[in-house]
């Protein structure tokens, strides 16, 4: 992890140390690259939810060699595989909009430090992703065997265990989930007020960042003698060195409110329309309301 975080550290030192002299090259190759990958995922994830649903002998999944049976489990689901297609396709589309939108402003750009944030926020939803996942996984899930023949000591339907080898052609399979507990609504939506947290400080990082970089440019007395070097980097220093703690309870306030604001919008939705639901619904609904920035 800290061998990550270094690599990530100085690879983003240096594309925005590269910015400064072939700025348009950055951004247009940035670009090419983001529709490449999401293009290609897309393909991927749709093609893999083809083969299985089509028990295709050749798929990827099958190849996969996780040491989780757990994982393994979720990774030769469809269901894994056509909500990750559907969600990269969304995100392609809501891409080539914005694009299109600012297409006549892209060669203006002389900084693309919003991109940070958002790799940072998106590296985060993963995070929390991950931990949603655990913490709905604390429950013992449904497994069964499938794919069991006359010769297999197993039969179809049975219950078992993903870490205990079955012979022949037998599979342990996840089925669905489990009915959790009451506490486990309330650990996740302890998480999910930690992502509201996040993000919001995240967002409000990058643009302290960017304010300070502004204003050393336009209080510099004599231009451009008085503006200094790496202007982006020192005021991104200077905001995790001097205010972060500004940002972190400015953060947790704007969280405050917007929970407040989205529970009351919950409940006028929920008696207005639909009296029945529960805390799993609420958590639904805050989850649907989330847009980094």
């Amino acid at each position: 992890m800290v061998a990550g975080i270094t690599i990530s550290m100085f690879a983003s030192l240096l594309y925005i140390v590269l910015l400064r002299w072939i700025a348009a090259i950055m951004v247009w190759s940035s670009m090419v690259l983001v529709y490449a990958l999401l293009g290609y995922g897309t393909y991927f994830c749709w093609n893999e939810r083809n083969c299985i649903k089509n028990r295709e002998p050749d798929c990827t999944s099958d190849r996969s060699s996780l040491d989780y049976k757990e994982l393994a489990s979720y990774v030769k689901m469809e269901r894994t595989w056509y909500i990750s297609a559907i969600v990269m396709r969304t995100i392609l589309a809501i891409l080539t909009l914005v694009v299109l939108l600012l297409i006549s402003f892209i060669n203006i750009f002389s900084l693309f430090w919003p991109i940070i944030p958002f790799i940072m926020q998106l590296a985060f939803l993963t995070f929390w992703a991950f931990s949603v996942i655990f913490i709905a996984s604390i429950v013992e899930p449904p497994y069964q065997i499938v794919n069991s023949d006359s010769t297999d000591e197993y039969t179809d339907g049975a219950s078992c265990k993903p870490t205990v080898s079955l012979n022949g052609t037998a599979e342990c399979v996840l089925i669905g989930y489990n009915i959790v507990p009451n506490y486990i609504y309330w650990l996740e939506a302890y998480n999910l007020v930690a992502l509201f947290w996040i993000l919001n400080f995240i967002s409000a990082l990058g643009e302290i960042t960017l304010a300070g970089a502004f204003v050393s440019f336009f209080w510099a007395f004599t231009k451009p003698d008085d503006i200094k070097h790496l202007p982006l980097l020192r005021s991104f220093w200077k905001s995790i060195r001097y205010h972060i703690g500004s940002i972190a309870v400015g953060s947790l306030i704007i969280t405050i409110i917007k929970l407040i604001r989205f529970t009351i919008q919950y409940v006028e939705h929920k008696v207005l329309r639909n009296p029945s639901g529960g805390i799993y619904s609420l958590l639904y609904y805050w989850a649907l309301t989330i847009t980094p920035t």
